[in-house]
């Protein structure tokens, strides 16, 4: 028997009990009393299990300070487990719910004190700003959320989102899903590039515009700081009579596929060093009006080379540098293509060798 329980029998033995109450109710209050030492045992091992991690992360993140003065952690407990969210975690409060993704911890411990070291640091501002989205409906900047970078005193590296409290309104959750969908479906158009500061950093922003079935025009924009820009080029739509007829194009096309109303006409594959670097098929479409369009779709994409090497085989490529190897014919989804080889040498060594393949002669 739990030494609490043989303390409450002792002491409920010598307390004399009315003569109408039943052993049921006796049994009913040790229980109750036992609930009271055990809550208290638990709300005795979070507090001191927290204030050893606070220490820790304290001491971890080169925080030096003779006590701790104006910091409120909040603290959490394990609730449950989504199957697909992770770990379900509510302040003790009551007033405030996490959810750590299975990614971010292996137990509910972890996940307990991944939420607690994460908002010690949060308050702490030890955290470097990665990511800034903004949306737009009809003009109006409803949210904006920042999207934060957090080393954790094992080594752990979390990324974790704020939202403005400024620009904090949402959609729908139908308008939110159909947002989704046209992201997916590559069904919006880049409009241009803005640069904001924030945190004294400057951050390039992507604007890409899409529009709901009801006729909401949403832009959702993506700002990265500058140093980490992409070098592609995008295209930019200015002109929003032909953004419109680019959406259009965008949704016969989605259509079409879906369908599996278009044409195999190219393939183009990479090999480096005899390993795949990427496949990509070219399929032509044919709009309702007429017209015809050529798509890169279907990436296979296994990154042999790294971006250095990349760079150096485009150039390569683009100055005519390589060496022809020939040509072979070869069936791809029942079609026959007659492959163009070149050869390439990298600086490093590095052998590349590039295959473009187009249907043969009377397919």
């Amino acid at each position: 028997m739990n030494k609490n329980i043989e303390k409450i029998d002792r002491y409920l033995k010598g307390v004399a009990l009315p003569e109408h109450v039943s052993e049921q109710h006796r049994r009913q209050l040790r229980r109750q009393i036992l609930n009271k030492i055990e809550r208290k045992q638990i709300m005795f091992v979070r507090k001191r299990a927290w204030k050893v991690a606070a220490v820790i992360a304290l001491i971890c993140t080169g925080v030096v300070a003779a006590a701790v003065v104006g910091v409120k952690i909040q603290k959490y407990y394990f609730v449950g487990k989504h199957p697909e969210a992770g770990y379900l975690l509510s302040s003790e409060d009551g007033l405030k719910g996490r959810t750590i993704p299975e990614s971010w911890a292996d137990s509910p411990e972890q996940a307990v004190e991944t939420a607690e070291e994460i908002d010690l640091l949060r308050q702490q501002d030890a955290r470097e700003l990665m990511r800034v989205v903004e949306k737009e409906v009809n003009g109006k900047l409803i949210r904006r959320t920042f999207i934060f970078k957090y080393v954790l005193a094992d080594g752990r590296v979390i990324k974790s989102s704020d939202t403005d409290p400024d620009f904090n309104e949402s959609m729908t959750e139908v308008e939110e899903e159909e947002l989704i969908s046209l992201l997916r479906a590559d069904e919006y158009v880049t409009i241009g590039f803005e640069k904001k500061e924030f945190r004294g950093r400057t951050f390039s922003f992507e604007r890409n515009r899409f529009v709901l079935s009801d006729g909401t025009e949403v832009i959702w924009s993506v700002g990265r700081p500058g140093e980490d820009n992409q070098s592609e080029v995008k295209t930019i739509v200015k002109d929003a009579k032909e953004a419109d007829q680019i959406l259009k194009d965008k949704r016969e096309i989605a259509t079409l596929r879906k369908q599996d109303k278009r044409k195999l006409i190219g393939v183009d594959e990479l090999v480096a060093n005899g390993e795949l670097d990427r496949r990509v098929f070219v399929y032509q479409y044919q709009l309702s009006d007429g017209r015809t369009m050529d798509l890169r779709e279907g990436d296979e994409l296994n990154f042999a080379l790294n971006k250095t090497q990349r760079q150096e085989w485009v150039q390569c490529k683009n100055s005519g540098s390589g060496e022809d190897l020939g040509t072979y014919e070869q069936n791809v989804k029942d079609r026959l293509f007659v492959f163009e080889r070149q050869k390439f040498t990298l600086s490093d060594g590095t052998e590349v060798i590039w295959s473009f393949g187009t249907l043969k002669d009377g397919q």
